[in-house]
């Protein structure tokens, strides 16, 4: 029952940000500055969570606008290599996203889950392979899984099904759904980074007791 409710439409978006505004205000240990900075950025995303655009007769969320140019916003420094990298990885997760939608359009009975889950999981996956910063892997999520709702919407406007949901709150629940388990992702990461050396630096000196 309680999975019912948070899996309703839109309800995943505006529970993450306001736990999001509960962990600044409370948690968060920066300057005062930053934190109120972080706070507009939240209240800035729920109010454009509200608002939509007609594109092609298709309404899209606002959202995006922010989302694209904060994404590509973090491609300015990359070098040439990591740049083909991350171009990898994006086309990876919209290959990812738009498959897993058809395939959860049709054959929706293997779904163990809601789909958002699944799919934030899935993307997260395969962006992690090309990326490990947390700020390129997440514009790869966004760039990737706005080209795979594209094609989405392509195909369904072909066969000449709607639309409607493809750009709604749902979709901005899996964008919720998708910065947490990054964010838990790359916690994870750090951790085992920071395990590991901690393992390598208190190796060290035996190694050299047992070299004199």
């Amino acid at each position: 029952m309680l999975m019912e409710v948070v899996m309703q439409e839109g309800t995943l978006f505006f529970l993450i940000c306001w736990l999001t505004v509960w962990y600044i205000v409370f948690l968060e240990n920066v300057p005062a500055q930053k934190q109120s900075r972080h706070l507009a950025v939240i209240f800035t995303i729920l109010i454009c969570g509200g608002i939509y655009m007609n594109i092609l007769e298709i309404q899209v969320n606002i959202i995006w606008l922010p989302i694209i140019f904060w994404s590509f916003y973090q491609w300015r420094s990359i070098q040439n290599g990591n740049l083909m990298l991350a171009a990898i990885s994006v086309f990876g997760v919209m290959v990812a996203f738009a498959c897993f939608r058809i395939l959860t359009m049709l054959y929706p009975v293997w779904l163990i889950t809601d789909w958002k889950i699944l799919c934030s999981l899935l993307v997260i996956v395969v962006s992690a392979i090309f990326q490990r910063g947390w700020n390129l892997r997440l514009s790869t999520l966004f760039l990737g899984s706005l080209a795979g709702q594209i094609i989405f919407a392509l195909l369904l406007s072909h066969n000449g099904m709607p639309i409607g949901k493809v750009f709604s709150l749902e979709t901005l629940d899996f964008l919720s759904l998708m910065i947490l388990i990054n964010g838990i992702w790359h916690g994870v990461e750090k951790r085992l980074a920071n395990r590991s050396a901690r393992k390598s630096f208190m190796t060290l000196p035996s190694r050299n007791r047992e070299m004199r």
